[in-house]
């Protein structure tokens, strides 16, 4: 189950609860219908992790932006990496499966590695980051498959 912009994270929790289903975070459609107050983004992805049980593979969220011009929730063409780049901030650390939800996937997933791998160069991770890159934490993907025994790591 996963939130959007009609279905607000808050509202998606409990029912998920009730019928025993995983969230799936989705941080744009959070922006554009934010829930809980002052919560950050990583206290909201640890929420919808409890959610996720032993048997459902690891924590799966989804990331994206808007595409200028078009309506509200449109997805962009492509990964904006200042986006990624703060939210990487945000939520590094954590053990989950990040799925970009663009149009170029490939180039995207591609730029994404690209923005992770030179975090953990030597002298490129600022002090006070969360991303613990050299754990293998955050994977990206560019599969939409929601089933973590069929999906790749990238």
């Amino acid at each position: 189950m996963e939130n959007d912009e009609r279905w607000p994270v808050a509202d998606v929790l409990p029912l998920a609860r009730l019928l025993g289903v995983p969230v799936v975070f989705d941080v744009f459609h959070h922006g554009l219908a934010p829930s809980f107050g002052e919560r950050s983004v990583r206290e909201v992805v640890r929420s919808a992790g409890e959610t996720w049980g032993d048997g459902d593979g690891r924590q799966e969220l989804h990331f994206s932006t808007q595409e200028p011009g078009k309506r509200p929730g449109a997805h962009a063409e492509g990964i904006d990496l200042d986006a990624f780049d703060r939210f990487v901030d945000e939520v590094g650390g954590l053990p989950v499966d990040c799925i970009l939800e663009v149009k170029n996937k490939e180039q995207s997933v591609l730029r994404a590695q690209e923005l992770l791998r030179s975090r953990l160069r030597p002298g490129r991770l600022r002090p006070g980051r969360r991303w613990r890159g050299d754990r293998g934490r955050l994977a990206v993907s560019n599969r939409r498959i929601h089933r973590r025994s069929r999906n790749r790591d990238v």
